[in-house]
Formats: C-alpha cells, sequence, structure tokens
C-alpha cells in the first residue's frame, strides 16, 4: 500500500459488491483490501491499518452482524469506524449493533463518499 493513501477493508460476500465498493475506492483516492473470509477480518486490521470497514450484510446477514461484534469487542479495533451495506436500512439496529455508519444496497457512489468524509477520511478533490 502506497504511504498517505488511506485504507479501506471491505469485509464481503458477494463478489460483484466487492467490485463495485473496490471501484468506488479507487476513485475516491483510497486503496481497499477485500477479503471474503469473516474469521480474517480482525488479523487483516493489524496489518491494513484502515480508516475504515465496510462489511457487507450478505445473504446470511448474522455473519456480518457477528463481525462487526468482535471488531467493536476488540479494544485495539473499536476505534476504527465501521459501514455496514445492508439491503434494508433500519437506522435503530445498525446503532444498537454498533456501527457508525450504513450504506443502502445499491450503494451509489455518492453516498459512499459522504461516509468516507463523515469518518474523517480526506477526500481528493
Amino acid at each position: 500500500m502506497a504511504a498517505g493513501v488511506p485504507a479501506l477493508l471491505l469485509i464481503f460476500d458477494d463478489p460483484h459488491f466487492a467490485y463495485l465498493i473496490e471501484r468506488y475506492a479507487q476513485t475516491s483516492g483510497c486503496t481497499c483490501v477485500s477479503i471474503h473470509d469473516q474469521e480474517a477480518g480482525p488479523a487483516i486490521v493489524a496489518t491494513v491499518h484502515p480508516v475504515i470497514i465496510v462489511i457487507e450484510i450478505g445473504p446470511v446477514p448474522a455473519h456480518g452482524w457477528q463481525m462487526l461484534a468482535r471488531l467493536k469487542a476488540d479494544s485495539a479495533l473499536a476505534a476504527i469506524p465501521v459501514a455496514v451495506c445492508v439491503a434494508l436500512i433500519d437506522t435503530a439496529l445498525t446503532a444498537e449493533k454498533g456501527a457508525d455508519f450504513y450504506l443502502g444496497k445499491p450503494v451509489f457512489y455518492d453516498d459512499f463518499r459522504i461516509v468516507l468524509s463523515e469518518a474523517g477520511v480526506s477526500l481528493p478533490g
């Protein structure tokens, strides 16, 4: 990863979704590290040092929510902002589960940039 380039960690179920978020990240001037293995999430965070983590709440929603809980329960990782991507936005549920931000599916580029900006990620232009 290039020095000074913000890194985003994407934990996903759907490869098409991952491709879209990877393209959005690149267009926004970020590096994106994508992983499909939910169990590897916490270990990858330590090597990537992401400025934000994006978790897709996919076909097995419990997996995404469990990953969010694991990240927020780890004192070394809890301060990293997490955005969840869900088909049906329930702001009360996402807040209750510990998500800092949410993106509705389908994810639009402008919404993605707003979340990055609100998370404090410095974006070009």
